[in-house]
């Protein structure tokens, strides 16, 4: 995999299959100024440029990404505090309350839940996002960063995280019932036994 920039910047390569050293009579890359990480990550200084990456099979681009906006911006604003009420574990259909306090006046501020694109605005009025009738898919480990509009946009860094647990204690009740259902039905079958032993 290769990652290239609209403006020069690191290169990025993925290691040649097994073989293709053999074949080829080029001499090796100089050391790449980037760590690879698992799961096809790599970690390198970037700049505020245009990325994408393709994959490639010999010298043919196999498939190429889109483009990717990287905009490389100092953290200014002070970091921000998240908090959730009524806790960080709910039951589903819960209402739940997120909170992203930050010392700096006439902020707005993002809700992050990891491993979505999607960002949520919190009111700027408000300074909260409220979730009604929270679902499984709502859990997760979350965290929020605020800006301000200027000229250019100021940004903080990244809250705290917390992780939201969502239960669903409806399934849990019904395995409870069903167990001490079996627990009487057994009883009853052992005073029956023992009612017609002493009848013998």
């Amino acid at each position: 995999m290769v990652g290239t920039a609209g403006h020069p910047c690191p290169l990025l390569e993925m290691p040649p299959p097994p073989g293709a050293a053999a074949r080829s009579s080029a001499p090796p890359p100089a050391p790449p100024p980037w760590s690879r990480l698992p799961d096809r990550k790599f970690r390198f200084p970037v700049a505020d440029a245009h990325y994408v990456c393709h994959y490639l099979e010999g010298d043919t681009v196999l498939a190429r990404s889109s483009e990717l906006h990287v905009l490389v911006e100092e953290l200014r604003l002070p970091r921000p505090d998240l908090s959730v009420l009524p806790g960080h574990e709910v039951a589903v259909g819960a209402e739940v309350m997120f909170r992203c306090t930050i010392t700096q006046p006439s902020t707005g501020c993002f809700l992050y839940l990891e491993g979505q694109i999607r960002a949520q605005l919190f009111p700027r009025e408000q300074g909260s996002y409220n979730f009604s009738l929270v679902q499984k898919g709502d859990r997760g480990r979350y965290s929020c960063q605020c800006f301000i509009f200027n000229a250019p946009a100021e940004w903080s860094a990244v809250s705290n995280t917390l992780d939201l647990a969502v239960r669903d204690y409806t399934l849990c009740n019904a395995v409870r019932l069903a167990l001490a259902a079996g627990l009487l039905l057994l009883l009853g079958l052992m005073v029956a036994e023992a009612a017609w032993s002493r009848d013998q």
